[in-house]
C-alpha cells in the first residue's frame, strides 16, 4: 500500500511522493536534476544505527510526530 510523502519548500510549493512499505521503512525514488535519488522514511533510530549523517556526537535528527525521519541519498553509480 502506497503511503504519500509530502516535500515543501521554502516558498510554501509542495510535491507529494508516493512511498511503499519495505520492512520497517517507507521507499521511494526521486530524480533530482536528472539524478536519481533514493528516499526513505524510517524511525529516527534506525537512521542513527544504519548510517553516520552528522559527525557531531550530539546530533539528534528532527523527527515527525511518529518518531519517524527522512533520508534522500543518491543510487551508487553504475
Amino acid at each position: 500500500m502506497a503511503k504519500n510523502l509530502k516535500i515543501q519548500n521554502g516558498y510554501g510549493e509542495t510535491i507529494e511522493i508516493a512511498l511503499l512499505r519495505d520492512g520497517t521503512r517507507d521507499v521511494g525514488q526521486v530524480f533530482i536534476d536528472g539524478v536519481p535519488y533514493h528516499i526513505e522514511r524510517m524511525k529516527s533510530d534506525e537512521l542513527m544505527s544504519e548510517y553516520k549523517i552528522d559527525t557531531d556526537p550530539d546530533y539528534s535528527p528532527q523527527r515527525d510526530k511518529h518518531g519517524r525521519c527522512v533520508l534522500i541519498a543518491p543510487y551508487c553509480k553504475s
